[in-house]
């Protein structure tokens, strides 16, 4: 994997992964401007995707730490397709050559575990690459780091994210433009309060004196209620509601990557959980299981996980495949790839899919910079719905986001068939068909 070193030049024409495009990027990118010569340093792979790191000297981080001459990294985030190539490790590489040269005492970060992991780290992984904790506030967020010389003090918090809490009733949120998804999110945040009669201040944090004074170990959304620190985990507008009427934080179970992706203060692929009543499930199962010997024999319990595990994954697969070759009509999954690749057979631009019966399933879709605005994604379209066709098929199906247009698509003769709103918060996901005889 090649990564590119975004900077003040080229942060204009570039994306920045955690918002690839539209106006969420706005604030995120003036936000960098102002750090790089505060000495952030930003580096993002080469492929478009979640696969990035970014972090600064600690004397101009916007964290309430004390730990002069160390790096604290802002966000690590590897996710989506990224996953499981050890692109964590790069980047993570990349910030220790750095903080050496920079004769730094080395790295830090923050972390948590469960629940109150949302956009942290996993201290695991840190664990894993050598990272000890540092200190702990009272909220569960960790701060953990990683020496590179003998006997250097460990940073610590400052004591107002040491023991966060603020002093007014009601909701409290304190954020930044760090983070480009608070751009959006903030705004629906005051409008749905102000409709409901809901009490809420919003300070925006826009120096770093502020927010290395912030209440909070996370600056980049805080949120508090009635004085005590409920979350850093970026509400939308229903999920605030939702807030506001239960009073307790929903339990999440996230798709954060453990091993060797970790992302840091990201916000992706969260799924509201309802704790109690998950934790009633799961007490009634047990309760059911003791009535006789039979049903002792047969205790159930619910395991929720965040670690993608291959094991968990191709158990459940082969237990779904099994059922449906039982009840389906007799049909083969055909992978289907097509690619087009330099003299050192570097890919360049691809397709690839499978066909499936009746129908071409195309997943992915890639033209590389150089080659685009040349027609290289529809002479791959054609030629893949030419093989499908060859294979016995009579439709396609390909799903693609509001970003990566859509009248690609339409213009080869593909109908939407349904629509994904807001997805995964504001853009949109499209599902279309073709016919192809």
């Amino acid at each position: 994997m090649n990564y590119i070193h975004i900077t003040k030049e080229n942060i204009d024409k570039e994306h920045i992964c955690c918002a690839m495009s539209g106006k969420q990027s706005l604030a995120k990118k003036e936000w960098l401007k102002q750090r790089f010569d505060e000495g952030l340093v930003f580096y993002r792979s080469e492929e478009r995707g979640k696969c990035f790191i970014e972090y600064i000297p600690t004397e101009n981080a916007w964290v309430p730490i004390e730990a002069d001459g160390w790096l604290y990294i802002n966000c690590l985030w590897i996710a989506g397709s990224m996953k499981g190539h050890g692109y964590s490790n790069d980047l993570l590489s990349a910030c220790i050559r750095d903080a050496g040269t920079q004769k730094k005492k080395g790295i830090c970060i923050l972390s948590a575990e469960g629940r109150k992991r949302e956009f942290l780290a996993d201290p695991k992984y840190l664990a894993y690459k050598g990272f000890m904790t540092a200190d702990i506030s009272d909220c569960g967020i960790s701060l953990m780091y990683l020496p590179l010389v003998p006997d250097a003090e460990p940073p610590k918090f400052r004591e107002c994210a040491k023991h966060p809490g603020v002093t007014e009733d009601g909701f409290v949120l304190y954020y930044t433009d760090q983070c480009p998804f608070t751009y959006y999110w903030v705004p629906r945040v005051q409008e749905v309060a102000k409709e409901h009669g809901i009490p809420l201040k919003v300070i925006h944090i826009t120096d770093r004196e502020t927010a290395q004074n912030a209440p909070a170990p996370v600056t980049t959304y805080a949120l508090f209620r009635d004085g005590k620190f409920l979350t850093q985990s970026i509400q939308s507008d229903k999920k605030f509601l939702a807030l506001a009427e239960c009073g307790i934080e929903p339990e999440v179970a996230s798709d954060r990557v453990t091993g060797c992706s970790i992302p840091v203060n990201s916000v992706s692929g969260s799924v509201p959980i309802r704790a109690p009543s998950m934790r009633n499930a799961l007490h009634q199962d047990r309760q059911a299981s003791t009535t006789t010997g039979r049903e002792r024999s047969r205790i159930m319990n619910f395991r929720i996980t965040d670690d993608g595990n291959d094991r968990d994954i191709n158990e459940i697969h082969e237990m779904l495949r099994e059922y449906n070759l039982r009840h389906r009509e007799a049909s083969e999954n055909v992978p289907l790839g097509i690619f087009l690749e330099d003299e050192n057979g570097k890919k360049l631009a691809g397709l690839t899919g499978e066909t499936f019966g009746n129908w071409l399933c195309i997943r992915f879709l890639f033209v590389g910079e150089p080659l685009r605005g040349r027609g290289m994604g529809s002479k791959l379209l054609t030629a893949a719905e030419s093989e499908a066709q060859r294979r016995g098929c009579k439709y396609a199906f390909v799903d693609t986001f509001s970003f990566q247009a859509p009248a690609f698509y339409e213009k080869h003769g593909y109908r939407e068939v349904f629509t994904l709103e807001e997805y995964p918060y504001t853009g949109k996901r499209h599902y279309y068909t073709k016919e192809l005889l």
